[in-house]
C-alpha cells in the first residue's frame, strides 16, 4: 500500500560543474579506469546524458502540470485533486491500464478544511471539521460514490483524528478515547473500537495499517516516543528500533522503510533490528561514473514523497542525481530517472519529486523550470513496472 504523508533547491548540474570536478558532492575527479591522469569527464557526461534519455523514454506523462495537486497512487489508481475551480476540492481517480477516469463529488477541503485523504485500492476516505465533530467520509474509487459517514466528537487539539484505509475496510485512532483504535467495513459493518494503543507512544503524530505475509494486520503508529508495531488481533506493541521520526516513507506486507534528512532506514516485520539503507547504499560499490560517484545517494529535501516502496523489496528514492532504486533483498542499486547535467542554464529544467508506487508502476512528479532552480510542480510521469 501507499499513503501521501509516507508513501507532500537544486541549481542545474552544469552550472555547477566548475566548481565541483575534481572535488566531492556529485561531480568527483582523479584518475581514469585505465590508471592515467587524464579526467574523463567529458565522456562521462556523454555516458550519463546517453543514460538519462534513455531512461527518460521509459517514463510516459499521464497528468499535466495544471490543475493537478495532492497526486498518490494505490493499486491500479491514480488520484489527484484539482483545487483550481473555487474553494472546494475535486477529486479525480483513473485507472490503469484502461484510463477509465472517475470524478467525485464527495467533498474534500473548503475554505475552512484544508484538504485531506487517503486511498486503498478499492476506496478513498476524507475528514473535515464541521462544528463540535469531525466527519470522515468514505466513498469508491471506481464510481466516486459516497459509501458511509461518520461523525465523531472532535478532538481536542485537532480538527478531526488520524485515520487510515486497508483493503476494504477502515480505521481511526480516536484520540480523546486513549488512542482507541475503531475499525469496520464502510457499507457493511458499523465503526467498533478493537482496542487502544499504548499511551507510552507519547504524543500521537500518524499511523498506517498493512497486512504481513502471514495474513497479520499490523498498525504502524508515529508518535513523539517512538514507531510502533501494533499487532491489531492481540494489540501487542512493540517499538520498531529505527533511530529516527519517519517523516515519511513505504510500507508493505514485508516491512517498513523510514526516511528522514537523507537517511533510509528498512525495517523487516519480526526484526531485531533494522538496517541503515544509506550506509548500504554508500558501500554497495555501485559508481555511476569517476564523474558522478555520489549520484546515487540518497538526498531528498524537496518536501513530502522522496521515497516509496513496491510491492516486493524495491525502495525508490530521491538521490541527488534524481531517482534510483534499492532492492532491500539483493542489495542491487539501479538509476530509474535522471536529471539533465548538461543543462545549460536556459530552457525547460525538470527535478523529479513526489514518487508514489502502485500496481501499475512508479509515478513521479516533474517540478519545471526556465532556470536551473527547484522549479514548480509540472507534470506527472508514470514509469511502468
Amino acid at each position: 500500500m501507499n499513503d501521501r504523508i509516507w508513501t507532500a533547491s537544486r541549481a542545474g548540474l552544469a552550472l555547477l560543474l566548475p566548481a565541483l570536478v575534481g572535488g566531492c558532492s556529485l561531480f568527483g575527479g582523479g584518475d581514469d579506469d585505465d590508471g592515467s591522469t587524464t579526467d574523463p569527464t567529458q565522456e562521462n557526461i556523454n555516458a550519463y546524458e546517453s543514460l538519462r534519455l534513455t531512461l527518460e523514454a521509459s517514463r510516459e506523462q499521464v497528468l499535466p502540470a495544471a490543475m493537478v495537486d495532492d497526486n498518490t497512487s494505490a493499486g491500479p489508481w491514480l488520484v489527484w485533486l484539482d483545487t483550481y475551480q473555487g474553494w472546494s476540492a475535486i477529486f479525480h481517480a483513473r485507472r490503469f491500464p484502461d484510463g477509465a477516469e472517475v470524478v467525485s463529488d464527495v467533498p474534500i477541503g473548503d475554505e475552512e478544511n484544508p484538504p485531506n485523504f487517503v486511498i486503498s485500492e478499492s476506496l478513498g476516505m476524507t475528514a473535515r471539521s464541521s462544528g463540535s465533530d469531525s466527519v470522515y467520509t468514505v466513498f469508491r474509487l471506481d464510481t466516486g460514490a459516497e459509501l458511509d459517514v461518520v461523525t465523531l466528537k472532535k478532538p481536542s487539539a485537532a480538527d478531526y483524528d488520524a485515520y487510515a484505509l486497508l483493503g476494504d475496510d477502515a480505521y481511526i485512532v480516536v484520540e480523546d478515547e486513549g488512542l482507541a483504535i475503531y475499525e469496520w467495513t464502510p457499507g457493511s459493518t458499523a465503526p467498533a473500537s478493537i482496542g487502544s494503543i499504548d499511551a507510552s507512544l507519547g504524543a500521537f503524530v500518524a499511523f498506517v495499517v498493512v497486512e504481513d505475509t502471514k495474513g497479520s494486520r499490523h498498525l504502524t503508529a508515529i508518535g513523539t516516543y517512538g514507531t510502533w508495531d501494533v499487532d491489531l488481533a492481540t494489540m501487542a506493541a512493540t517499538k520498531i528500533p529505527i533511530p529516527i521520526l519517519p517523516t515519511e516513507g513505504g510500507i508493505n506486507e514485508r516491512g517498513l522503510a523510514a526516511f528522514d534528512d537523507g537517511e533510509i532506514w528498512w525495517y523487516e516485520w519480526g526484526a531485531a533490528e533494522a538496517r541503515p539503507i544509506h550506509d548500504e547504499i554508500a558501500a554497495s560499490g555501485y559508481v555511476l561514473s569517476s564523474t558522478f560517484p555520489q549520484a546515487h545517494l540518497p538526498a531528498g529535501g524537496l518536501g513530502g514523497a522522496n521515497l516509496t516502496i513496491d510491492d516486493a523489496t524495491t525502495i525508490y528514492y530521491r538521490s541527488h542525481s534524481g531517482v534510483y532504486a534499492y532492492d532491500v533483498g539483493t542489495r542491487a542499486v539501479t538509476p530509474v530517472l535522471l536529471e539533465d547535467v548538461g543543462y545549460s542554464g536556459s530552457g525547460l529544467y525538470i527535478t523529479y519529486a513526489g514518487l508514489s508506487w502502485s500496481d501499475v508502476g512508479l509515478f513521479v512528479v516533474g517540478l519545471e523550470s526556465m532556470s536551473g532552480s527547484t522549479g514548480a510542480d509540472g507534470p506527472v510521469y508514470r514509469v511502468a513496472r
